[in-house]
C-alpha cells in the first residue's frame, strides 16, 4: 500500500523521540505549532537557550530568507515597501511628533509602540503556522500564508528511485522521478513542481491527506510540497486542541516568560520528576516535527548548545516489512531556535553535494545517511561566498542523534536528561538486552545512593551503548580510510550514535593519493585531514566516555542502572567519585577495543579490495598494505586500484604491467623510481594471490566488484550544480546519480570522462554551513 506523505506510518508510539525525551518548555507539546489567537511564533525561530533538560524543540520548517522582510501593512500606494521600511517611518515621525513630551512619557509612547510593532509581526508568522480547524475537521497542512507569494516555489531537481525503494517503498511519489527528467534545460512557471505557481496553473492544491489519491501529478505535487517545507506534517485533533490550556496550545505564556530566559534553577529531583512524568508519559500524544538540541567540540573547542539550526525532522517513519525506523529530516528548512546567527537555509551546491555523496557512499556499503530527493527553491536566494539559490535536501537515517546529544546535557549537569536518552537510545535504537526505560512517575526520593535493590531496575546499559557507538564508528572510519573518503568536520556534534556517516559538508573522495590530504578550507591545522580521522574518532569517543563517566561509574558498583532521579539525589563530589571510577574502569578497555577494531577492519577492507585471504594481522598490514599506501601517493587512488583488478588475469609481465599502472594512474610524469617500487610491490603481491584458493579470474571479477571505476570527484560535483543551478540541468545530475548508484560498473560513452583527475580536490569546496 502507498501513502502519501502526510499518512505515512510512524514509528509506534511508545519508540518514537518525542515520547520519550524531554520537549523544549515553550514548546512542550506539537499542539503548540498551531497558531493559536494570543501566542509567539517567532520564538519558533528565534535563537535561544532551551532550558530545563530539552532534548529537542517542537519546530515547524519555514524556509524563507532571514532576516524577515514582510509586506507593509495596509499599504495603500501598491508600492514595495516592505513592513521594516514602514516601521522606521512611524518611528522617525514619532520622534517628531513627541518632542513636546518629557523623557518619561516617550519611553512609555516608544514601548507601547515597540509592543504594536511587535505585534504585528507576531500576527504575519502567525499566519505561516497551522491554523485551529473547525470541530471534527483535520488541519490543513499548508497555512495561509504559504499559499500566496510570501512562501517561495519549488522544483525537485534530483530524486533516488534506490533511496525510495530502500527506505520507504510505501510512500507515494507520483511520476516526480520522470516528471523532473522531462523538464531538463527548461524553465518557466510550468517547471515548478509544487508552491503558489504550481498551484496556480494547476487550479487549486494538491490533496495531503489519506493514502495515494488522484493521479501521478496530484501525488507529485504533494510530495513536493513535504520535501519543500511548506507542508506542515502535523498530526493533532480539534478536540485535542480545545481540551487543552496553557502552554500545551501556545508558543509561549506568562508563566515560562521568565523561566524561559534565566539561568536554569538548581538541578533537583523533586523538579524533574514532576517534569518528566509531566514531559515524557503521555504516549498518546499529538505528533509534529522537531529539531534537536546538542551540544559539541568544533576544532576540538566546546562550542556550547549547538542544536539542528537548519534541520528539521519530519516524521519517524515505520516500514512495517522491513521492521525498520527511518527518521526523514529536512537540512536548509529555515530557523530553529538552535539556528544562532545563521538563515536556516542551505545552497543548492550543498544539498546536491549531500544527495550524490550519501547515495554513492550506499552503494560502496559503508554506513551512511540516506538522501531521497533535493528541491531548489529557484526565487529564495541565499548569501553564502557569493550570492546563489537555496534548496532543502530530504535525508533519511534511522536515528539522528548524536555523541552531541549526550555532551549537552551532561555539560549542563542535566543527568536526567542524560538517563532518559541512555535509556532510549539503548533500549529502542540499540535494542541492547535487558535495558529498562524507567517509569517518570515513581521517583523514590527515599532511595540511598548505597542502594543495592535491583529488582526495580534495568541491566547497566550505558558501558555498552559507548562501546556500541565506538565500534559502529571504528567500522565506518575504518572504510572510510580504505576507500579514500574525507569528511572534513569530525567535530562530535557530526558523529552519530549508530555510526552513519552523517552532515556532509566540504566532504572530499581523495584522486591524487595524500596521505596528509585536507578538504575543508577552513582546517587550516590538518585537525581532520585523511590520515587524522582514526584519531578524530578517537577523540569523540573520548568526550562520549567523559559525557557518561558518572553512569559508567554508578552502574559498575551498584551493578544496575540508575532509577529516575537517583542520579540527581547525588551531589557534585559523589558524581565526580563516580567518573573516576567508571573512567579508570572502562576508558582503556574501551580505547583499545576501538583501536583494535580500526586496524582489523581496515585491514580486511584492504583485502577484499585486493582480493586476497589474511596471513596474519601483521604481516596484513607491513608486507601489503602499508607499502601498497605507499605507492599509491602521487596515483590517482581510484584508477590505481581499478587498474590493478587487471592484474590476476594479465599477459603482461611484472614489469611491463607495472610501468602501464603507474602511467596510468598518474596526474603526471612519475620517477623511474615508483615504477620500481610498483615492480616489487607486484611481486610481493604475486605470492599472495598464489595463496589464494580462487581462480585468477573469480579474484579480478571480485576485485571489480569492490573497486569502483567511479569516484566522485569535487570537479563533477561541482559541474552537476552549475549545470542544475545556470542551465536546469536534471539530466545531468541524473546521470552522475546513476554512476553514484553503480559506481562499480564500467565506464563507457560519455561517462568515461568521469575517470579524468581534473582539477585539484581542494578547490570550489563550499563552507560548512553552505
Amino acid at each position: 500500500m502507498k501513502y502519501r506523505p502526510l499518512s505515512l506510518p510512524r514509528v509506534p508510539a511508545a519508540q518514537q523521540v518525542t515520547a520519550n525525551l524531554l520537549a523544549d518548555p515553550v514548546t512542550p507539546t506539537a499542539g503548540a505549532l498551531v497558531a493559536m489567537p494570543v501566542g509567539y511564533p517567532s520564538l519558533l525561530r528565534r535563537a535561544r537557550f532551551v532550558q530545563n533538560g530539552a532534548h529537542f524543540s517542537y519546530v515547524s520548517p519555514l524556509p524563507l530568507l532571514f532576516p524577515y522582510e514582510f509586506p507593509a501593512q495596509n499599504d495603500q500606494q501598491g508600492d514595495q515597501t516592505t513592513l521594516g521600511e514602514q516601521q522606521k517611518s512611524e518611528i522617525q515621525a514619532e520622534q517628531e511628533q513627541d518632542s513636546d513630551l518629557d523623557d518619561a512619557q516617550r519611553e512609555e509612547k516608544a514601548k507601547a509602540n515597540a509592543v504594536r510593532r511587535m505585534d504585528q509581526i507576531e500576527d504575519i508568522l502567525r499566519g505561516y503556522e497551522v491554523q485551529i480547524p473547525a470541530p471534527g475537521q483535520k488541519i490543513d497542512p499548508i497555512p495561509p500564508r504559504r499559499r500566496g507569494s510570501g512562501c517561495p516555489s519549488a522544483r525537485v531537481v534530483a530524486f533516488s528511485p534506490e533511496c525510495h525503494t530502500q527506505c520507504l517503498p510505501h510512500l507515494a511519489v507520483g511520476d516526480v522521478h520522470a516528471w523532473l527528467l522531462a523538464n531538463s534545460g527548461k524553465e518557466g512557471p510550468d517547471t515548478y513542481s509544487s508552491g503558489p505557481i504550481a498551484d496556480a496553473i494547476a487550479g487549486g492544491m494538491p490533496s495531503q491527506y489519506g493514502e495515494e489519491a488522484g493521479d501521478d501529478h496530484e501525488a507529485r505535487r504533494a510530495f513536493s510540497d513535504w520535501a519543500a517545507g511548506r507542508a506542515v506534517p502535523l498530526h493533532i485533533q480539534s478536540d485535542q486542541i480545545n481540551s487543552e490550556s496553557g502552554p500545551g496550545v501556545q508558543f509561549f505564556n506568562e508563566a515560562d516568560a521568565n523561566e524561559g530566559w534565566k539561568k536554569p534553577a538548581e538541578e533537583t529531583p523533586e523538579r524533574y520528576s514532576t517534569e518528566v512524568t509531566k514531559r515524557v508519559s503521555d504516549k498518546n500524544r499529538a505528533y509534529g516535527p522537531y529539531s534537536l538540541r546538542y551540544g559539541g567540540h568544533q576544532f576540538g573547542e566546546w562550542a556550547g548548545q549547538l542544536g539542528d539550526g537548519r534541520a528539521v525532522t519530519l516524521v519517524e517513519a515505520w516500514d512495517a516489512e522491513s521492521q525498520q525506523r527511518w527518521e526523514v529530516q529536512l537540512k536548509g528548512a529555515g530557523r530553529t531556535p538552535f539556528s544562532r546567527f545563521g538563515d536556516g537555509l542551505a545552497t543548492l551546491k550543498s544539498s546536491l553535494r549531500e544527495f550524490l555523496a550519501s547515495e554513492y557512499m550506499a552503494a560502496l556499503q559503508i554506513p551512511t545517511s540516506r538522501s531521497l530527493a533535493v528541491t531548489s527553491l529557484p526565487d529564495l536566494p541565499v548569501a553564502r561566498e557569493s550570492l546563489t539559490s537555496a534548496a532543502i535536501a530530504m535525508r533519511i537515517n534511522p536515528s539522528w542523534l548524536r555523541i552531541g546529544n549526550f555532551q549537552i546535557h551532561s555539560k549542563r549537569q542535566e543527568w536526567e536528561s542524560v538517563r532518559l536518552l541512555g535509556e532510549f537510545v539503548a533500549h529502542d535504537l540499540m535494542h541492547l538486552d535487558g535495558v529498562k526505560k524507567s517509569s517518570t512517575s515513581s521517583v523514590d526520593h527515599s532511595l540511598s545512593t548505597d542502594s543495592t535493590d535491583s529488582s526495580n531496575s534495568g541491566k547497566p546499559w550505558s558501558e555498552r551503548l559507548i562501546r556500541e557507538v565506538a565500534l559502529r564508528n571504528a567500522r565506518t572510519c575504518a572504510l572510510w580510510q580504505a576507500y579514500g573518503f574525507m569528511h572534513g568536520v569530525l567535530n562530535t556534534d557530526n558523529i552519530c550514535l549508530l555510526g552513519e556517516t552523517i552532515d556532509y559538508g566540504p566532504y572530499g573522495f581523495m584522486d591524487v593519493f595524500d596521505d596528509a590530504q585536507i578538504c575543508n578550507h577552513s582546517d587550516y591545522s590538518g585537525r581532520y585531514s585523511y590520515r587524522m580521522q582514526p584519531t578524530m574518532i578517537l577523540y569523540a569517543i573520548d568526550q562520549l566516555l567523559e559525557s557518561l563517566a558518572p553512569v559508567l561509574g554508578f552502574e559498575d558498583i551498584h551493578q544496575r542502572a540508575p532509577r529516575p532521579g537517583e542520579l540527581l539525589l547525588a551531589d557534585d563530589s559523589q558524581r565526580a567519585i563516580w567518573a573516576d571510577h567508571g573512567m579508570d574502569t572502562f576508558a582503556e578497555s574501551i580505547r583499545d577495543q576501538l583501536k583494535n577494531t580500526l586496524l582489523s577492519e581496515w585491514a580486511n577492507a584492504w583485502l577484499l579490495r585486493l582480493g586476497v585471504q589474511s596471513q596474519g594481522a601483521s604481516q596484513d598490514k607491513s608486507q601489503l598494505i602499508d607499502p601498497l599506501v605507499d605507492l599509491l601517493t602521487g596515483l590517482d587512488m581510484t584508477n590505481a586500484l581499478r587498474y590493478l583488478c587487471e592484474f590476476p588475469t594479465t599477459d603482461k609481465t611484472v614489469s611491463s604491467f607495472a610501468k602501464d599502472w603507474v602511467d596510468y594512474a598518474a596526474r603526471e610524469s612519475l620517477s623511474e623510481n615508483k615504477i620500481q617500487s610498483a615492480e616489487a610491490w607486484l611481486n610481493e603481491y604475486s605470492q599472495w594471490l598464489r595463496a589464494s584458493p580462487q581462480s585468477a579470474e573469480d579474484i579480478a571479477s571480485h576485485m571489480r566488484r569492490k573497486n569502483p571505476a567511479f569516484t566522485l570527484r569535487n570537479w563533477i560535483t561541482d559541474e552537476a550544480a552549475n549545470r542544475l543551478e545556470f542551465q536546469q540541468d536534471t539530466a545531468f545530475v541524473e546521470q552522475v546519480r546513476k554512476r553514484c548508484v553503480h559506481p562499480f560498473d564500467d565506464l563507457q560513452g560519455d561517462d568515461i570522462r568521469f575517470q579524468d583527475i581534473g582539477s585539484e580536490l581542494t578547490c570550489n569546496l563550499p563552507s560548512c554551513s553552505s
